[in-house]
């Protein structure tokens, strides 16, 4: 059944390439696979939390 949907998916979304590497199913549809991780990088979040404090700063 595993091999069936992997099979049949048109792209297969996981969180690191070690996934895929480590995979006994997911080896052979590797061309299939995008990795998306989980996290963001810090560099992203501090920009955010800088834009939010100018925004803050501009309402008072």
């Amino acid at each position: 059944m595993i091999h069936h949907t992997l099979e049949r998916a048109e792209r297969i979304v996981v969180s690191s390439p070690g996934i895929i590497k480590h995979s006994c199913y997911l080896q052979q549809y590797a061309d299939k696979c995008r990795v998306i991780p989980f996290c963001v990088d810090d560099s992203y979040i501090e920009k955010g939390v800088r834009s939010f404090l100018d925004v803050s700063e501009k309402k008072k």
